[in-house]
């Protein structure tokens, strides 16, 4: 290039206002523009170029491949549109971003996660099941004692008592004479178990993998989140998904509403909303203004892991070879990495161990009812002692 060739640049931002990368942070199209805008400078440097610099609107669907443009400083994915004009020189950035779901984390859940693994019209069929087989049984029990005599107990305490531990799998000792009503016992216990180990199987899966602790891409297209999408990824979406136009999630994207990033983190913060970011853009703004628990309850769903965008030359342009190894001088330098700094992903740290704060008031109802339970055993227990004072007779079996 010592013929300082005239080599004109597309760029959505104007290179010539070379500002530190971290004073517009939260904008990744003008970051990674200004990434191809410094390697531009430095290759202009080292080859004596003549740049002439072609600013496109910042609010572009995407800058145009005209074969007036020799370079193009907004790095670019590969797509075969981009591939059928302009040829890739060297990978400068690799991008990453997808959906912030905030997922709250309400302790009362726990409460109620036992009754989780029955719909709550089973739990009322095995309630009247419970009904109909204790009042069974103490028919069965009632006639076997009317046909024996002795201390054969007939109670529909010690019915209710069978049930119970039948459907616990703790059952006490089972006296019964008659092969009819010792079927009838054999048949519960069985049917009890059948439902016990469904409940138990059911009740591990939901500990294993919890629907709501698994979001992934198919749960927020036909989950209840509504997309948001952060102004600045409106249109690196419209490029990186040229060739996905067609998909249901892209559909609901291209619908969804833009939010600039403060009443975005409003609609992530306090609304059941998916935002779409790149990460990078708003993780400061995250650290600064939530709280450790907040930032805890937050999930990340990649739309796009590993996005290799690209500095592109167009096909015209005879010295693509030498801009090709003075990138790689620029990469083997550690410049490239440099400029790149303020694009790494630094995840958010959580510092708070969720699900650890179980205090009293979390269990208080279980722990009511079964002092409940003693007190009316002791209360029934007086009442028996009475009743045997005055008659000389236990209750139940006399």
């Amino acid at each position: 290039m010592s013929d300082n060739k005239s080599v004109v640049v597309s760029t959505m931002y104007n290179c010539e206002e070379k500002d530190d990368l971290t004073t517009m942070i939260y904008n990744p199209a003008w970051r990674h523009n200004m990434i191809g805008c410094f390697l531009i400078e430095i290759i202009k440097s080292m080859y004596g170029l003549n740049v002439t610099y072609i600013i496109e609107p910042p609010d572009a669907s995407h800058l145009n491949i005209s074969r007036y443009v020799d370079l193009y400083a907004l790095p670019f994915a590969l797509s075969p549109q981009i591939l059928k004009l302009a040829h890739p020189i060297q990978a400068v950035v690799n991008a990453r971003y997808g959906f912030l779901v905030r997922r709250p984390h309400d302790i009362g859940l726990l409460n109620h996660y036992y009754s989780r693994p029955f719909t709550f019209n089973l739990w009322k069929f095995l309630f009247v099941v419970a009904v109909v087989v204790c009042a069974m049984f103490f028919l069965a029990a009632w006639w076997e004692k009317r046909l024996l005599g002795g201390l054969v107990e007939c109670s529909i305490g010690l019915e209710m008592l069978l049930i119970v531990g039948g459907y616990c799998q703790h059952c006490p000792p089972v006296e019964a004479i008659f092969c009819s009503r010792r079927t009838a016992y054999f048949t519960f216990f069985l049917y009890s178990y059948i439902i016990y180990t469904v409940y138990t199987s059911n009740l591990l899966s939901h500990l294993v993998s919890d629907k709501e602790n698994d979001i992934g891409l198919d749960y927020l297209e036909y989950g209840c989140f509504e997309f948001a999408v952060l102004e600045n990824m409106k249109h690196l979406l419209s490029i990186d998904f040229e060739d996905n136009a067609d998909s249901a999630i892209y559909k609901r994207l291209s619908a969804a509403e833009t939010l600039k990033i403060t009443p975005g983190l409003s609609a992530l913060r306090w609304n059941r909303t998916a935002l779409l970011s790149d990460y990078i853009t708003v993780y400061p703004r995250i650290r600064a203004e939530f709280n450790d628990d907040e930032i805890c309850e937050l999930v990340e769903v990649d739309l796009n892991t590993d996005v290799r965008k690209y500095i592109f030359a167009s096909r015209r342009f005879k010295y693509r070879e030498k801009l090709k190894i003075g990138t790689l001088k620029a990469k083997e330098s550690g410049i490239l990495k440099k400029l790149t700094y303020y694009d790494h992903y630094h995840p958010l740290e959580c510092e708070t161990i969720l699900h650890a704060d179980v205090k009293i008031q979390h269990i208080f109802i279980p722990l009511l009812i079964l002092a409940a339970t003693y007190v009316v055993s002791f209360i029934i227990m007086l009442l028996e002692r009475l009743h045997f004072r005055e008659t000389k007779l236990w209750p139940y079996v006399n």
